[in-house]
């Protein structure tokens, strides 16, 4: 998935919160499950993750270094491509 530039937009990344052209792998969903040992790192890393408006993605952004490959499990949230809001 590319970042989306454009500042109106409600997922909008801004360059220099993200410069790369396209995201790591990341899930997508209302809920996560993740590991203890993951949830220990990322409170340990806290001070130097940085905030991402897109928690999906910024899952995904803090997890990409450790080589974590999220999975997206139909049973549990069936995956719609964005955009998912319709202005009708």
């Amino acid at each position: 998935t590319k970042p989306l530039r454009d500042p109106s937009h409600k997922s909008y990344m801004p360059r220099e919160h993200y410069p790369l052209e396209c995201y790591p792998p990341f899930a997508s969903g209302c809920a996560f499950l993740l590991s203890r040992d993951i949830v220990a790192y990322l409170v340990a890393n806290r001070h130097w993750l940085r905030d991402y408006r897109l928690i999906d993605v910024g899952i995904g952004i803090w997890l990409y270094p450790l080589q974590i490959t999220p999975l997206n499990d139909d049973r549990v949230r069936p995956y719609r491509p964005l955009p998912l809001y319709r202005s009708d």
